[in-house]
């Protein structure tokens, strides 16, 4: 199966239509796996949050746009220089090459420094006669040039069927060790590609530094559903769900930054103990501290929580829901004081999707959001002034799509159908930015 992630805009503050129906798809093929795991480590990575260090990508290569002529490089006795006005992608240089037989490959050579613990990212613009192909190797550290492939030399891309007009190849290169890499760019290659003329212009090869992994959880316990906010004072709140000694507990970890490490600021058990069971764990950013959003089994009954977590620890869960139906998957947000929920219900036989409010720890009246007799799955929650976003997926007509409501002046607007493609379309996720709402959802082919 493929499945497929889309982001789409949607229109907000009484707009009727989503801007864009795609903005951008990103492949993920699934596989199954050979081998179990029955011990998962929770990790965590500094990745855009908002008081972490990010580096920015270094380009290793100068002269790439060939404005110096071949100065650095070293190219093949038949590549020429082009200066003539219009042809390079940018700036007034580019470099050309032809083969005009099978089987034959001009190459641009170049040596750049590496080392471990950086991610390295490929790119070049080129433009060809005859669909021929752009090519690139690369010789690690250390390694012999006239070694057999894949032990010496690397294929670290192909870029086929090259138009007439100029088209950006990027690819990540993977290093093995410190040194110096060579980069082999074969400018064309006729090896299983047609012979042709190739131009190749403002060649990059860029370094970005990675970021630490800092190890959360204990080895030897099965911890999952991770998930991870920031609080106003830029501490990052972690929670997760950790198996031990014969159930469930809830684990939060509260963290700052200490130069390009995790610092750990405290570490506490909200839940646990013999008959505990929890789902759906979610954090959510709430001002100065967060909620650890929850559902649990309690004599019998699956509720939804909300549980404060401070710079002191963890405080006292409250319930949201006191129901006969089973609730859970929650999605909460928070804005101007107030947390919104969003959850999966059994209320009536159906799977529905109810919300509420959580506000000075008064929980509001949950209220059915999904309309009709269809089972709907997996609310997100998003919010912006005076505005809540509802958005699920639902199993109508025969087929998955993504649906969503909006609640402004205390009511709730008629629901609208976002998605209608013939496939699967499920799991969505909204986030508010601005005065704009996004919806991200999983399009499965």
């Amino acid at each position: 199966m493929t499945i497929v992630l889309v982001v789409v805009l949607v229109l907000v503050v009484g707009r009727s239509n989503v801007r864009e129906r795609v903005r951008r798809r990103v492949r993920v093929r699934f596989s199954k796996e050979k081998h179990v795991m029955w011990h998962r480590l929770i990790c965590a990575f500094l990745l855009t949050v908002r008081t972490a260090w990010a580096a920015e990508p270094v380009n290793l290569i100068a002269n790439g746009g060939f404005e110096e002529g071949t100065a650095g490089w070293e190219p093949d006795p038949k590549h020429e220089l082009v200066t003539t006005p219009g042809v390079a992608h940018s700036g007034k240089a580019c470099l050309t090459g032809e083969v005009t037989a099978e089987k034959q490959a001009l190459s641009l050579r170049r040596r750049v420094p590496v080392r471990p613990g950086y991610r390295y990212q490929f790119e070049a613009w080129a433009k060809a006669t005859n669909k021929t192909k752009l090519v690139l190797w690369v010789v690690q550290p250390g390694a012999d040039a006239k070694a057999k492939p894949g032990v010496g030399r690397q294929n670290m891309g192909a870029w086929e069927e090259l138009p007439n007009q100029w088209k950006k190849c990027t690819g990540e290169v993977q290093v093995r060790g410190e040194g110096m890499l060579e980069l082999q760019v074969v400018a064309p290659s006729s090896h299983a590609a047609p012979p042709g003329r190739i131009w190749v212009d403002d060649i990059a090869f860029y370094e970005t530094e990675q970021a630490i992994p800092t190890m959360v959880s204990e080895s030897g316990v099965f911890s999952d559903e991770a998930t991870m906010a920031q609080a106003d004072d830029g501490s990052l709140y972690l929670a997760w769900d950790s198996f031990r000694d014969g159930a469930d507990t809830l684990q939060v970890a509260r963290y700052g930054l200490s130069g390009k490490e995790f610092k750990k600021l405290g570490q506490w058990q909200a839940l646990g103990g013999k008959g505990t069971y929890i789902l759906g764990v979610k954090t959510v950013a709430a001002g100065d501290k967060v909620f650890v959003l929850y559902a649990a089994e309690v004599d019998k009954n699956w509720d939804i929580y909300a549980l404060p977590c401070s710079a002191s620890g963890p405080g006292k869960p409250v319930r949201i829901t006191t129901s006969d139906a089973v609730d859970v998957k929650p999605s909460g947000a928070w804005r101007d004081g107030t947390l919104w929920l969003a959850w999966e219900s059994s209320v009536g036989g159906w799977r529905q999707i109810y919300a509420a409010s959580l506000r000075d720890g008064v929980v509001s009246k949950p209220e059915q959001v999904s309309v009709g007799e269809a089972s709907n799955y997996d609310p997100s929650v998003t919010a912006l002034a005076g505005e809540v976003f509802v958005a699920w997926h639902s199993f109508r007509q025969n087929n998955f799509d993504i649906y969503s409501r909006r609640r402004a002046g205390g009511k709730w607007d008629a629901e609208r159908r976002l998605t209608q493609a013939p496939s699967i379309d499920r799991h969505p996720l909204l986030t508010a930015r601005g005065a704009d709402v996004w919806l991200v959802y999983e399009n499965a082919l």
